[in-house]
């Protein structure tokens, strides 16, 4: 299990296609698996400021490093998520972690699952 509370501004597991409930000022996304995938969980994002905070608890994840990303298109039709689009970026930026000064604004770092995933 996993929980990273972040200063960012939004977020999705590679491995999971999410379903989105906007309720200003909070947002909660429902991560499901893709195919052939076990990641599930939920992450939400509360307005704290000029920042918003990213609560993600995350099931189901192979011990290491995982993506976590927002996506441009809250689509999840398609079995291995492509229906979602590539990477939230809507400044043109490189990828990049988040402590970089230019990156994709959906670039959200990695996820350091634990040997229960």
């Amino acid at each position: 299990m996993f929980r990273s509370p972040a200063l960012i501004a939004c977020c999705s597991v590679l491995v999971a296609c999410s379903n989105m409930s906007l309720r200003s000022p909070t947002a909660t996304a429902t991560l499901a698996p893709t195919k052939d995938n076990q990641a599930a969980g939920t992450v939400n994002f509360v307005t704290s400021g000029n920042a918003v905070v990213v609560d993600a608890r995350v099931t189901g994840l192979t011990p290491g490093l995982h993506g976590f990303h927002i996506h441009e298109k809250g689509d999840c039709r398609a079995s291995d998520g492509s229906s979602a689009g590539g990477h939230f970026n809507p400044h043109s930026e490189t990828h990049a972690g988040p402590q970089a000064p230019h990156r994709h604004a959906g670039d959200l770092g990695n996820l350091k699952a634990d040997a229960n995933g």
